[in-house]
């Protein structure tokens, strides 16, 4: 999170952060190793064992000057989890799923797995 807790540190003026959504339920799945790596033919949610979620809480969509971030947090305790720092919609960090409007590919830093929710 380096990059993104950097933001407005040479400022004068105070950067707010907002939240843009916030979703009180998401749920992860590990991508199976036979997928990852394969974004060229089109991430697939079929075989992601969809009633066996790896993880669940919640997620919040933040923006803090002109950076955005997803920020994956525990819920209950608001603990973090997780987060992506978001550049362009499709982009490195996250990425369409073919067979599926509600699912979203994303890849974290701080856990160093694909991910999609």
């Amino acid at each position: 999170m380096a990059g993104y807790g950097a933001i407005g540190a040479h400022e004068t003026e105070a950067v707010l952060e907002r939240t843009l959504m916030m979703k009180q339920e998401v749920v992860i799945y590990r991508i199976p190793p036979a997928q990852i790596g394969d974004s060229e033919k089109g991430w697939k949610a079929e075989g992601w064992n969809l009633d066996k979620p790896d993880w669940k809480g919640k997620l919040r969509l933040v923006a803090k000057g002109t950076h955005c971030v997803i920020k994956l947090e525990e819920r209950g305790s608001n603990k973090p989890f997780s987060h992506v720092e978001v550049d362009t919609y499709p982009g490195p960090a996250v990425l369409p799923v073919s067979d599926s409007s509600r699912y979203f590919v994303i890849k974290t830093n701080t856990i160093k797995l694909f991910m999609a929710f």
